[in-house]
């Protein structure tokens, strides 16, 4: 069983400045109260975005950014589950273009989307270790996108034991 995450555990804001390659804000956290029998956290997200950026209520995506996200499952058969779940595309959704990612954590896939008509990137790698499913989310203009989003995912998952 792998101890419980927490996604801000993994990184300080200045790992997240050093792979976005730019200036960010204040790194924000959400850990939602325990849902599982084993009373661990279920949901963790860690944020950083440029200063004066609200995810909640900005009318565009961000320029540049990191949000990760960890969910602790039960146990693997259930976060094999939720990892089938978030990677399965849902209807009525824009597609994204999907690749198999190995080397991280038991399975993963990279989606990436081009932003119009900023130009910016986003990246989403989506990976299970364990009794974890998680996602790392990227935006990037002036970096590669794909290869931050695989750098931040490997070293979150080393942070899993």
């Amino acid at each position: 069983m792998i101890a419980t995450p927490v996604a801000c555990a993994t990184f300080t804001k200045a790992d997240a400045v050093s792979w976005i390659g730019a200036p960010l804000g204040a790194v924000r956290k959400s850990d939602e109260a325990a849902r599982s029998p084993d009373g661990r956290p279920r949901l963790s997200t860690c944020m950083c975005f440029p200063n004066g950026f609200d995810l909640a209520t900005a009318e565009h995506p961000p320029e540049r950014g990191l949000y990760v996200t960890l969910m602790a499952m039960p146990d693997i058969g259930a976060a094999r589950e939720r990892f089938d779940d978030m990677t399965t595309g849902v209807p009525g959704t824009p597609a994204f273009d999907r690749t198999l990612v190995r080397g991280i954590g038991e399975e993963a896939v990279l989606e990436r989307v081009k932003l119009q008509p900023s130009g910016s990137q986003m990246v989403r790698l989506k990976f299970r270790h364990g009794d974890v499913a998680g996602s790392v989310q990227v935006w990037a203009k002036a970096r590669d996108a794909a290869a931050v989003a695989r750098t931040v995912a490997a070293h979150i998952v080393s942070r899993l034991r």
